[in-house]
């Protein structure tokens, strides 16, 4: 299995994460583009109390992205060590494959089935829409999300094979054949657009991976059934400590929706949502990078070369907190202008406060990322969960408390607590730790 010789710029090598994450910012940028363009669309169709239900359909089934059981993330990591230690991974390919067809299979049959419930309660205040249309909305998201959870898998495939770059274009193509769909039910005359536009923005994330994935499994070599019987073992049993961690991380990042739709106007969940998508841009920009070097880190510590995992931390956090102060600056400098970007009718107002306390996250959110990402690509993962845990735990209690008296403010600031009271801190020293260890073994 031949590596692939780094990229030489006037004499100097390239390292492939950082060629990954180039093309994950162009096409981040492309993608976050779109979806501001989409949100001025979707305002100007919609309405306000509309869009708000929009919001938090989107931000609420993200949770389903969690359908893939860790095994994605546990597939990457395995693709990484057998690449560090020249072994062949087709029988870990297939093995994976064949557990996200299951999942994708039973996910949405019990969203299908069970659907109505957590519809018609998470919808509670939207009084103009019907049962009917909660359940419709709310089932034919979830289960495209499911879908675009197990086509994802291709996505941790490529980044393993550094060829993340594959999955960047995959997903800047599927923005705009999403802002296509958006733009073309908001010019026409079909009934119930909520629907229809959730369909037009979620089925090209679940297309393309899904087709995607179908080809690379189509054009692998077969092996033996019971080589990826035990693959498939293994996979999720790696698998299966990522997707405790990765759910107790939804409830500390995607819990919010779900509290603001009991207790936020929609008004609120709107500037809530466009901020957040705006800071989603430097978030794209900083988590490319962490993407991009989560394989060559695991590379890294199966080789003990603990220099490039420190040198590649200094460097990362120096820029991305610089670039996120800036970024908090130029919004709030602009706020008014990006504001009248969204609705040509003012409906939008976004307080310069607002915008400083998401910057503020966001640094909190670049310090920890980091930790966290080399803890994972470690398979480090026991503490992490626990850890994870305690965070939910603490930034579902602030925001059950703040929410309702401060409304976006409280969640921005429970969201910041839950961070700086746990993980903040936690993860730094454990990757010292580690840090340490592996020094001390290689005197």
């Amino acid at each position: 299995m031949n590596e692939a010789s780094p990229l030489k710029v006037f004499g100097y090598s390239v390292p492939d994460y950082v060629l990954v994450a180039a093309s994950s910012w162009l096409s981040r940028l492309l993608t976050t583009a779109i979806s501001l363009v989409s949100i001025r669309i979707l305002l100007d169709t919609l309405g306000v109390e509309h869009y708000a239900a929009y919001a938090v359909l989107m931000g609420a089934v993200s949770w389903f992205m969690l359908a893939d059981l860790g095994s994605g993330q546990s597939l990457q990591n395995y693709i990484s060590e057998a690449r560090a230690t020249k072994q062949d991974y087709t029988q870990d390919i297939l093995a994976t494959a064949a557990i996200t067809l299951v999942v994708v299979i039973l996910g949405v049959a019990l969203v299908v089935v069970f659907g109505g419930w957590p519809a018609i309660h998470m919808l509670s205040q939207f009084q103009f829409l019907t049962d009917k249309d909660k359940y419709l909305s709310f089932t034919t998201v979830a289960s495209l999300v499911i879908l675009t959870a197990g086509g994802s898998i291709i996505y941790r495939i490529w980044y393993a094979e550094h060829k993340g770059y594959m999955a960047n274009i995959a997903a800047a193509l599927a923005a705009v054949i999403a802002l296509s769909g958006i733009y073309y039910v908001a010019k026409s005359d079909v009934e119930n657009k909520l629907l229809w536009c959730l369909i037009a923005a979620n089925a090209p994330m679940a297309v393309l991976p899904v087709s995607s994935l179908l080809v690379r499994v189509w054009s692998t070599t077969r092996v033996s059934a019971e080589s990826v019987r035990e693959s498939a073992k293994k996979i999720l049993h790696r698998g299966s400590n990522f997707w405790l961690f990765n759910i107790a991380a939804a409830a500390v990042f995607q819990i919010d929706y779900i509290v603001l739709s009991q207790f936020a106007p929609a008004d609120q969940i709107v500037v809530y949502n466009i901020g957040a998508k705006i800071f989603a841009v430097m978030g794209f920009m900083t988590g490319a990078v962490l993407q991009a070097f989560w394989p060559v880190c695991a590379e890294a510590v199966v080789k003990g070369d603990w220099q490039r995992i420190k040198s590649f931390t200094i460097r990362y956090l120096l820029w991305s907190i610089t670039g996120v102060i800036v970024f908090t600056t130029l919004f709030s400098m602009f706020s008014i202008q990006i504001a009248s970007i969204f609705s040509s009718h003012g409906l939008v107002t976004i307080p310069t406060s607002f915008i400083i306390l998401l910057g503020v996250m966001y640094v909190i959110r670049v310090w920890t990322d980091v930790f966290a990402v080399i803890l994972q690509s470690m398979n480090d993962i026991k503490m992490l969960l626990i850890w994870a845990v305690m965070q939910a735990t603490i930034g579902l209690g602030f925001q059950i408390l703040l929410v309702p008296k401060y409304g976006i403010y409280g969640t921005v600031t429970a969201l910041c607590l839950s961070w700086l009271l746990t993980v903040s801190w936690l993860l730094p020293k454990r990757v010292w730790s580690h840090q340490n260890k592996m020094i001390a073994g290689q005197a």
